[in-house]
């Protein structure tokens, strides 16, 4: 039977004996579009070629932006299926690129991507038997090296409603204990809250977020989740509920189907069936999501991750009480071990009470949470004080800044209404975060994208004219992008923008050590831009307590310009 702090997933892991490896074929003269690379069914192909010397032709498409040193490549299946491509195994900052047609000049996109949990790229799309699929590769702002490319078919289920999902990770191999991992007949079980592996929220996304809905939820007129509701419509409100389908949103008022928890049924619209039960008096809750297999924490499917899993337990989970946590706290374990406390709920801003119920994650790499560096958003149950206090709702996604979690994007942009309840997450990108506003800045900037950058920045400052000045990271991020913008491109505009939001940060009575120090090396870097040395000794003195403080502005610069 399932477990409700199981980690499940539509297919099962592969440990059995693993089949021979593909053979790799070394490709060479894709240079041209016309001389693309013929890969031959059957699949899988395993390619391995250097792309040093290649080149663009007069025409040639850049799908996903700064795409350079293409090679090409043609498959014409002989089976209408999903094709899975990646470039893993790369050793350079690869993007992958899709299309039909006949002409480089005239082609018609089917898929994109630059980057997939790493500088890899990965696409994947349905394919027609019959019809020609060209595949561009190449090196991110022309980057080159030694190109592995994988395609394969996408293995999938039968569609059989009745399929259950597969357990991939037990609740016991999270290290949760075995009152909280029982069968639930003395009256309590851990449930699994929230999810995430630590790699949401890529920088290159476009906004956009996959979410599932508590029991109840109606979403706004005209939205998948008002219509999931209410059909089928001889049963409206009853049967099925949505909140064991998956949604999508790209943040504009609105949300899609995107997975349906039983699959179609009568005049509901179709989506593919996760194998849960939709009935009208018993029905599953999808209450947690992420958008990667759990292959990526358990590469070798034995059902205990290896990589870091990050979570959260439902108020009610007898774990928390044994392990001495609370439903507030996010929550790590890796290779089975007992879970210990990766944002505790102070960290987060909140208090007692408070129920953690959607994450999604951006970690840095090192496990330990670090404000600002790790970039971190999460919905809260309903019921939780800290909602109130903020005059936020269920369905508000949150984020820490300074002594209180702020709203970092509303119910409103996902299409749904005050008293939903976001109650699993999966994230691409928001649309009104100062973190991922600011390193879209620095990037644009220091590849010479001056407009984008500029694009972004206004973005960036219309969030900090619609939040109260303090010491919070909308007022810390302008402070020092600002002026690190003017110094990449010699152009100081907005000087003074910077200086009165700095001046916004230090002249709380409060400010946390990683918000001050943004604000000070921001009028620092002012002071030297107007050649003030005076003012610029000032701000540094102050920063000599911060001495090796890690910062994610310069991080993220540097990659930028390692990448250019």
């Amino acid at each position: 039977p399932l477990h409700p702090a199981d980690i499940l997933a539509l297919l099962p892991g592969d440990v059995s004996e693993p089949p021979p490896p593909t053979p790799a074929v070394a490709v060479s003269g894709n240079d041209a579009f016309a001389d693309g690379w013929i890969i031959s069914p059957p699949l899988p192909f395993f390619g391995e070629q250097s792309t040093v010397g290649s080149t663009e032709e007069t025409g040639e498409p850049s799908l996903c932006g700064a795409m350079g040193s293409t090679v090409w490549f043609r498959f014409t299946p002989d089976e209408s299926e999903t094709l899975i491509i990646d470039t893993v195994g790369s050793d350079f900052d690869t993007v992958l690129a899709a299309f039909t047609g006949s002409a480089v000049d005239a082609l018609s996109p089917v898929a994109c991507n630059d980057d997939t949990g790493g500088l890899q790229s990965q696409i994947s799309f349905p394919v027609t038997a019959g019809t020609t699929y060209h595949v561009q590769a190449g090196g991110f702002n022309g980057q080159t090296g030694d190109l592995v490319l994988n395609v394969r078919p996408e293995v999938v289920s039968s569609g059989n409603d009745e399929m259950a999902p597969f357990v991939r990770i037990a609740c016991a191999d999270l290290g949760l204990t075995a009152d909280g991992c029982d069968d639930g007949s003395d009256g309590d079980q851990d449930d699994l809250d929230a999810l995430s592996y630590g790699a949401d929220l890529p920088v290159d996304a476009q906004p956009m977020l996959n979410f599932s809905v508590g029991p109840g939820a109606q979403g706004v007129a005209g939205s998948a989740v008002e219509e999931q509701r209410n059909c089928p419509p001889v049963q409206p409100g009853l049967s099925p509920e949505p909140e064991p389908d998956e949604f999508g949103s790209v943040l504009d008022g609105t949300n899609e189907l995107v997975l349906d928890g039983n699959g179609p049924i009568g005049a509901c619209t179709p989506a593919f069936p996760l194998g849960f039960i939709e009935g009208a008096t018993v029905r599953d809750d999808l209450d947690a999501l992420y958008g990667q297999d759990p292959a990526a924490v358990d590469a070798d499917n034995d059902g205990v991750p290896e990589s870091p899993v990050y979570f959260s337990l439902d108020a009610d989970s007898p774990s928390l009480t044994t392990l001495g946590f609370s439903a507030a706290d996010i929550l790590t374990t890796v290779s089975g071990g007992p879970p210990t406390v990766f944002a505790s709920e102070a960290e987060l801003g909140l208090v007692l009470g408070d129920d953690v119920d959607a994450l999604c994650l951006r970690e840095s790499g090192d496990s330990i949470y670090a404000a600002g560096v790790d970039l971190l958003y999460f919905s809260l149950a309903p019921g939780s004080p800290s909602l109130s206090q903020m005059g936020a709702g269920p369905g508000d996604l949150l984020t820490p800044d300074g002594p209180s979690p702020i709203v970092a994007q509303g119910r409103a942009y996902l299409g749904l209404i005050a008293g939903d309840d976001v109650d699993a997450l999966k994230c691409q990108a928001l649309s009104k975060d100062p973190r991922l506003l600011g390193s879209r800045v620095q990037i644009e900037y220091q590849v010479g994208e001056f407009f984008e950058g500029d694009v972004h920045l206004e973005r960036l400052l219309e969030v900090m004219r619609l939040t109260q000045p303090g010491p919070t990271l909308t007022y810390g991020y302008p402070a020092i992008v600002i002026p690190m913008a003017a110094w990449t491109s010699g152009m100081p505009n907005r000087l003074d923008v910077a200086e009165s939001a700095g001046e916004s940060v230090l002249a709380a009575p409060a400010a946390i050590p990683f918000v001050a120090c943004m604000a000070r090396v921001g009028l620092a870097m002012l002071a030297i831009i107007r050649g003030s040395a005076e003012a610029a000794k000032k701000q540094y003195g102050s920063l000599e307590l911060q001495r090796g403080m890690m910062l994610p502005m310069p991080m993220v610069a540097e990659r930028a310009a390692d990448r250019a």
